[in-house]
């Protein structure tokens, strides 16, 4: 990556799009702080990330590509464990209340008490997202949210994505690899 420079302003919700090994990954793990960068300096609202990494940690989230929650836990206790491992100054009864608001928010109602392993793809996929939303991230990072999802769900993801965006007041940074993701972001903004 040369000579790259955007703005994103609060409650934007941008789609990142590119050939395949274009960069996109690299960029969102250089922006999220997953990877540091090499050159160059990132910077959210006005400060650079790397001097005021303490202060960023809890201002950013990141959901990969691959799920991120263990296979033989069910939904509700894994989203609870995240939640006191990214949050431990919170109490459990706080934590229960954010795992419950984020269950419903992503629509994974009903799937509470079901090991990990045996919920769908789609579900995996928002279950991942709603582990990063217990924190209450500023920005989102989402590297290819819908890869994998079939075009009901890719749609209801990228809905949900977007109405989270605009009602938590945060700022979603989507990377995104098919074109029907992009018509459907498209349909959406």
């Amino acid at each position: 990556m040369d000579n790259l420079s955007f703005d994103i302003k609060e409650h934007e919700f941008v789609a990142i799009v590119g050939v395949s090994g274009a960069g996109k990954t690299t960029l969102l793990n250089a922006l999220s702080g997953y990877d540091r960068k090499t050159t160059g300096s990132i910077y959210l609202n006005d400060y650079e990330v790397a001097k005021n990494r303490k202060y960023y940690q809890s201002k950013i989230s990141y959901v990969p590509q691959k799920e991120i929650l263990h296979n033989n836990l069910t939904l509700e206790k894994s989203l609870f464990y995240s939640g006191c491992l990214r949050i431990p100054k919170e109490k459990q009864g706080s934590i229960k209340k954010k795992v419950a608001h984020v269950i419903k928010e992503l629509n994974l109602e009903g799937k509470e008490n079901t090991m990990i392993k045996r919920i769908s793809g789609g579900e995996k996929k928002r279950a991942s997202i709603a582990s990063e939303l217990l924190t209450k991230p500023d920005i989102l990072f989402l590297d290819e949210p819908t890869s994998g999802l079939d075009s009901n769900i890719e749609k209801s993801t990228m809905k949900t994505l977007r109405n989270l965006g605009m009602k938590e007041e945060q700022s979603l940074l989507l990377l995104i690899l098919f074109l029907t993701s992009i018509c459907v972001i498209e349909s959406y903004l």
